[in-house]
């Protein structure tokens, strides 16, 4: 499963990575293969969580006119620094395909159903790996921990790996209806152990699991 550097970097350093909204609205965004899907226009946080819900996605159209909107989950994204482009498991054809919203019409939740569950992302660039490698060394930190405190998620899953296997899932539902959910979506041994975690309540969206999952890390 794709991982960002980021992610590796922050389970190894136990740091956390920030960036302010000016560096993510206007970034391009591609899939995979290269191809160019659009640009982040905007970020939508939820309230009162203060949590952000997704990242919109607009492509096509003419001067801002005819562009369709998606709504990204943030989980997906993986940021390529040497580019400047966030990478997003999509297909061209989806984004083709999709009616997308328009403005005005602001979904309540990210469509997790958009992201691709088979296709590999790229490995990180070289300048992804140096910064990586230049801030872990600067840290002074050895990899490894204590046993009583190492985290519940087995390492190198992610919210999004987590959310491929709970696509087009109904919610509200409980921790139960989430794992049978995985499971009938063939999830590996890792994300049901990982669901079976997650406390045992109601979940109202996709982003409620997200959160249950930040917490149970």
């Amino acid at each position: 499963m794709a991982r960002t550097i980021l992610e590796k970097q922050a389970r190894k350093t136990g740091e956390q990575r920030f960036m302010s909204s000016e560096d993510i609205v206007g970034k391009r965004v591609k899939n995979p293969e290269g191809y160019d899907l659009g640009e982040i226009s905007s970020l939508r946080v939820g309230l009162p969580t203060a949590r952000v819900a997704y990242a919109v996605l607009r492509t096509g159209g003419m001067l801002g006119l005819g562009a369709k909107l998606f709504a990204i989950p943030i989980e997906a994204m993986v940021y390529r620094p040497g580019d400047e482009v966030f990478v997003v498991n999509i297909s061209k054809h989806k984004i083709d395909s999709e009616s997308g919203f328009t403005e005005g019409e602001w979904p309540g939740e990210a469509s997790w159903n958009l992201i691709e569950s088979t296709r590999p992302m790229a490995p990180p660039s070289q300048e992804e790996a140096r910064a990586a490698t230049h801030t872990e060394a600067a840290s002074g930190m050895t990899p490894g921990a204590v046993e009583g405190e190492r985290p519940i998620a087995a390492p190198g899953l992610s919210a999004a790996d987590l959310q491929v296997y709970l696509r087009d899932m109904n919610y509200p539902a409980g921790k139960g209806d989430l794992i049978n959910h995985a499971r009938e979506h063939n999830a590996p041994a890792d994300v049901i152990a990982m669901l079976e975690q997650l406390g045992d309540r109601t979940y109202q969206s996709a982003g409620d699991v997200s959160e249950e999952f930040a917490r149970a890390r």
